[in-house]
């Protein structure tokens, strides 16, 4: 609503139409029954009909949305301050005012809002227009405007070009309905009442002289779109390209469709034309080049327009780490396998972009294999509120989907649920990627390649860093490659088999010193966990890594080394049971007093907020049992708490026997017939089996 103005008003030199002769002043007034403004001319209208011009700048772009215009020839009514519209002729009330954003290019001194709007059917020339603004719209939520410009112009009438005289068919139709609209008129300036009947019958003639009209612009901005659109692709095999036939017959169909009668147009003319550039449009978009569905992609930065970052020493130019280099770089899953439900910070969990060093002009060679470079579009059906085809983009790493981003600046990370994305074209070899969540990115703002390095939502160009391209991971790879701490045990646990069949992971992580492992059991002290080399696993079932020779100093800052893993297509989140090994898929809190590897140890979690990332895992003593049948190739270290919380029957005995411990675990007998297990014990406490036994 309006509440109060501002105006500057501009005479302009050169406008567009035929401006009013000696259109020089213009006043304006305000009291509570809106905003006026009175155009005066030196001399006559010399028309019955005018053209009105209006635009408005600012911060707030309001517009009009409710006008009365008022016409007089007395300049002593129009001298007046206080308006009298019963001193004034009442030439109509407007509210179909449609506003419009300046277009690019437009021959007009304004970048804001503007209304062109042509007034017919004075009764005589006027000297005086008044405009009366009852009501506004406020697009952009502001209390007040500034009119920039405005212009009444002569409005002139083409007779030979006008759909009146040359459409077949509508010249009678449009007598017969001015007589009807007089006729209505004056039985409203009478009192008397208009029946349905003519109520319908003007309704019905309004229809069909609406349906001979011309109206070229629904075709013409259809055309320009096309054309536009089709200027941003060739013949080169890159995304969005087609083929040299394709785009001969594309920019056929658009120049045919520009070749109607601009003079004398006609509307059946104009539909089909219309029709027949949406068919060839649809027919060849539908040939454009796009990357496939279920096929693995490293998606890499397009950007053409940052300087860099001069700190980053690669020749940057900017002091602001906002203009960092972004081209060639990849998108890369945060390697704490963690969703933004389960955990979120802001920089350790989000999705990043790397892997293209700028002082080299060259990719890093890690991420032709690196899982967490590698994405894929996997189709969704159905997506509620979706036309455009909607796909989620799944890592390979891990399974996950990128999450829902939500308009301007907004950031995100991980989804264990599929989250549907349009994938749209920017220019040949470019496109972008925007989140179709309707509520969270409802300004539709595609992913960009922020300068700290991580993903958000921003636009740009079609050069800009919002813009990605898909490169297709190479066929010749035979493994994936992940990094893990040397000299360190790791529990790791894969949404995917590893050691199956045709797997040379194994072998090759064997020969670079990291070898993987399951739990046989305890020592008969309980100082030890007992471990036995394990080649395979399956989907879910977690195992534990060693590379290189363990440490005993958990805290110590470690090389890393690359694991081979397969090259992982299918995924499964069910958790196998592996002997006292429990797994994770995302960030998880684990229970109190569980064990967690540290160097070469495995001691007690006794803090009840303990989390583990994704993809890890950690030993819960009541379920480790020993085994039979394999032997014991390395050990680690029980420590605190963790020793206590050892199921007795972790020790194998015979059958009729039982095993004795001390209350503080230290086996005293074994294997003995559980009569005779007292015997020869001091007093105390014992664990004897499965009972705590007092010995007298």
């Amino acid at each position: 609503m309006l509440t109060s103005l501002t105006a500057t008003f501009t005479h302009v030199s050169r406008v567009l139409g035929i401006p009013v002769p000696g259109a020089t002043k213009l006043k304006k007034d305000r009291d509570n029954s809106g905003c006026r403004l009175t155009f005066a001319t030196t001399r006559l209208t010399t028309s019955n009909s005018i053209s009105v011009f209006v635009t408005t700048t600012g911060v707030g772009k309001e517009c009009w949305s409710n006008i009365d215009i008022y016409a007089t020839n007395d300049a002593n009514v129009a001298s007046q301050e206080n308006f009298n519209d019963a001193d004034w002729t009442h030439v109509g009330n407007y509210t179909d005012l449609t506003s419009y954003i300046k277009p690019e290019g437009a021959n007009m001194n304004s970048n804001g809002r503007y209304i062109y709007y042509p007034v017919r059917g004075l009764d005589q020339q006027y000297r005086y227009i008044r405009f009366v603004v009852r009501s506004t719209i406020v697009p952009q939520s502001c209390m007040m405007y500034t009119i920039g410009e405005f212009q009444v112009y002569k409005s002139e009438l083409d007779e030979e070009n006008s759909p009146y005289n040359y459409v077949e068919g509508m010249k009678p139709l449009v007598d017969e309905l001015k007589t009807l609209i007089d006729a209505a008129k004056a039985k409203l300036n009478d009192g008397t009442e208009i029946t349905q009947e003519e109520v319908d019958k003007l309704t019905e003639l309004t229809k069909q002289v609406d349906e001979l009209t011309p109206k070229t612009d629904p075709l013409d901005e259809r055309i320009a779109a096309v054309r536009e659109y089709v200027e941003k692709f060739a013949d080169n095999d890159e995304w969005g390209d087609v083929s040299s036939d394709e785009l001969v017959t594309m920019q056929d169909a658009i120049d045919e469709a520009d070749s109607y009668d601009h003079e004398k147009p006609i509307q059946s003319d104009i539909s089909s034309r219309l029709e027949a550039l949406n068919k060839a449009f649809a027919q060849f978009k539908s040939q454009q080049k796009m990357p496939e569905v279920n096929q693995w992609y490293l998606i890499s930065n397009m950007d053409q327009e940052r300087p860099g970052y001069d700190q980053d020493g690669d020749g940057g130019t900017s002091n602001s780490i906002y203009d960092r280099f972004c081209n060639g770089n990849v998108i890369l899953a945060p390697t704490t396998n963690a969703t933004k439900d389960a955990y979120w910070s802001e920089w350790e969990n989000a999705i990043k972009w790397g892997g293209y060093n700028h002082a080299e002009n060259s990719r890093e060679d890690y991420i032709a294999t690196d899982p967490y470079a590698m994405w894929r579009l996997v189709k969704m059906d159905n997506v509620e509120g979706e036309d455009e085809p909607c796909y989620a983009i799944q890592s390979r790493a891990t399974g996950h989907y990128i999450g829902v981003y939500g308009n301007q600046s907004g950031t995100s990370g991980m989804s264990v649920e599929p989250v549907p994305y349009h994938i749209t074209l920017a220019k040949s070899g470019a496109l972008f990627l925007t989140c179709a969540d309707k509520v969270a990115n409802s300004n539709k703002i595609p992913l960009h390649a922020d300068g700290r390095k991580i993903l958000v939502t921003w636009s740009s160009s079609v050069n800009g860093p919002s813009t990605w391209t898909f490169e297709p991971v190479g066929e010749d790879i035979e493994n994936l490659e992940i990094d893990v701490n040397n000299n360190e045990a790791t529990i790791i646990t894969l949404p995917y088999a590893y050691g199956a069949d045709g797997d040379v992971s194994p072998a090759t992580n064997k020969e670079n010193g990291i070898m993987t492992y399951g739990i046989k059991g305890v020592s008969e002290d309980r100082s030890k966990l007992l471990l036995y080399q394990k080649e395979s696993f399956a989907a879910g079932e977690p195992m534990i890594v060693v590379a290189g020779e363990l440490t005993n100093d958990a805290d110590a800052n470690k090389e890393t080394i690359k694991m081979f893993l397969p090259l992982a297509n299918d995924y499964s989140y069910d958790l196998v049971d592996a002997n006292g090994l429990v797994g994770t898929f995302n960030y998880t809190f684990i229970p109190s007093n569980v064990g967690l590897i540290k160097g070469d140890s495995v001691i007690s979690t006794e803090a009840t907020e303990v989390a583990v990332f994704g993809q890890r895992g950690y030993i819960n003593a009541a379920q480790v049992k020993n085994m039979e049948g394999v032997e014991t190739a390395l050990t680690l270290n029980l420590k605190g708490e963790f020793v206590n919380n050892i199921n007795n029957a972790g020790v194998a005995t015979k059958p009729g026997k039982v095993n004795v411990y001390t209350v503080d675990g230290v086996l005293v007998k074994k294997n003995v017939k559980a009569a005779n297990a007292k015997d020869g014990l001091k007093k105390g406490v014992y664990i004897i089996g499965k009972e705590k036994v007092l010995v007298k």
